[in-house]
């Protein structure tokens, strides 16, 4: 519920996309001005930036005892929104055993309301920090490790933050009932759900960065560049910074999705099948358990840097017993895929993960993925609402999945000639699922 939220208000306040959504209410606290950040290792400018928190500030690195400088606090918004979502289906088997009639409805109500304020450095004191204060000689622990690693690091430089505590509340409502026509039996079931999420005063929804370059002094650039913060070597083709993210979407095609896709499925691919199996398992497992499937990548990332591996419980822990070689290291191209699908995973929202589980275990992964790949084949291009075409089958289980996915998606539900509408704020969330689906493909 928070990371939906945080998606809709960076959006309200920055349609550009140069703010990002804080997805995690635990980092709060680390994404404030002037903190360092830096990105997650299996980034895709497909699904879209994403990074993790360091430990560090940009007064941690530099020598001066001089005061922070003061924040400066600019826009006020008042944010409301209600969402009101029905999804009702129907399917008849006639030709079964008993002769079976299944119907189901979903309804979700989700609201809140928010007071926010945009808190910044000021250009103008970011360029007299650079002109006044010095790095450190004596770096921090923690700076040299990033210096190792070739780490790209990035600051923050503006933040979305609320101005009084807020609640988040989401209602649901689900009704099925099965009627069995020989016996004359009609059975019914109804579940309620309630969650509220309280948030803080104070607390981080939306970030802006500046990428951190050092070399005989340091400099913040908001805009892409071929540089790396540390001067050891230069990329071949730039860092996929923020601001370029929506150049990047119109620039590549669906057939460069596919590629990465691919190169990542490789790495998969000629594992031993129990071995596979097993990994694929587990991921599986922790869909809709999105706070457990962070901790896992959190670890992951950090058993990529060399800084051991941490004990997990439950399915978490078989990726460290599947992923570690004997020297006590994980294998770094296995464990990068595992990172890409982990990744495009928590791009989904719960609903969206609680649906794929569905998909997976109904056995309909061929059908939903050749569904995406249609849809992403025929939209990949439009940078603005359109219209793209589905042939759907009979109503049958599969149908209802496919209605029940496009919906998930804000993609309208048909019109004339199995025509649908396209909003390309989509793109992501699918590019992202079209991953996922294609990773836990078992054919091949």
């Amino acid at each position: 519920m928070f990371a939906q939220l945080t998606k809709k208000v960076a959006k309200k306040i920055n349609a550009e996309g140069e703010l990002l959504p804080l997805l995690s209410m635990n980092n709060s606290k680390r994404f404030r001005p002037l903190c360092l950040v830096r990105r997650k290792r299996k980034g895709t400018l497909f699904f879209g930036p994403r990074f993790r928190p360091t430990n560090l500030s940009l007064l941690d690195v530099l020598d001066s005892d001089l005061p922070a400088p003061e924040l400066k606090r600019e826009d006020k918004f008042s944010l409301q929104d209600i969402v009101d979502g029905r999804f009702r289906a129907e399917v008849d088997l006639p030709d079964s055993l008993l002769s079976v009639k299944v119907s189901g409805e979903i309804k979700r109500v989700q609201k809140y309301s928010l007071e926010v304020q945009i808190v910044l450095i000021s250009s103008e004191d970011l360029k007299r920090m650079q002109d006044e204060r010095k790095l450190k000689k004596n770096e921090p622990e923690e700076l040299k490790e990033l210096r190792s690693l070739g780490e790209n690091l990035y600051v923050v430089t503006e933040v979305v933050e609320t101005l009084e505590e807020a609640r988040l509340s989401s209602e649901s409502k689900a009704e099925g009932s099965c009627f069995l026509k020989l016996l004359s039996i009609h059975m019914k079931a109804l579940c309620n759900h309630e969650e509220v999420v309280n948030i803080g005063k104070g607390c981080i929804l939306a970030f802006r960065l500046g990428h951190l370059i050092f070399r005989d002094n340091w400099k913040i650039l908001h805009t892409p560049t071929k540089e790396k913060t540390f001067p050891s070597e230069v990329l071949e083709k730039g860092d996929p910074f923020v601001k370029d993210m929506a150049i990047a979407k119109d620039a590549r095609g669906f057939e460069d999705l596919q590629r990465e896709v691919n190169e990542e499925k490789q790495h998969l691919k000629y594992l031993d099948r129990q071995l596979k199996e097993t990994i694929l398992q587990a991921v599986q497992d922790l869909l809709g358990h999105r706070e457990e499937m962070q901790k896992v990548e959190d670890v992951l990332e950090d058993a990529m840097d060399g800084k051991g591996t941490q004990r997990l419980e439950g399915p978490g822990n078989i990726f460290l017993t599947t992923l570690e070689e004997n020297s006590g290291q994980v294998m770094p191209e296995l464990t990068g895929t595992v990172l890409y699908l982990l990744g495009a995973l928590l791009v989904l929202s719960d609903t969206q993960q609680q649906l794929l589980k569905l998909i997976l275990e109904k056995g309909l992964l061929p059908q939903q993925l050749k569904l995406v790949k249609s849809i992403l084949e025929q939209t990949f291009p439009m940078s603005q609402g359109g219209h793209f075409f589905l042939t759907l089958g009979p109503e049958d289980e599969e149908q209802s999945f496919t209605l029940a996915l496009l919906e998930q998606y804000g993609l309208e539900l048909p019109g004339p000639n199995s025509s649908f509408l396209w909003k390309p704020d989509a793109l992501a969330s699918l590019s992202a699922l079209y991953g996922a689906l294609s990773l836990l493909d078992r054919r091949n």
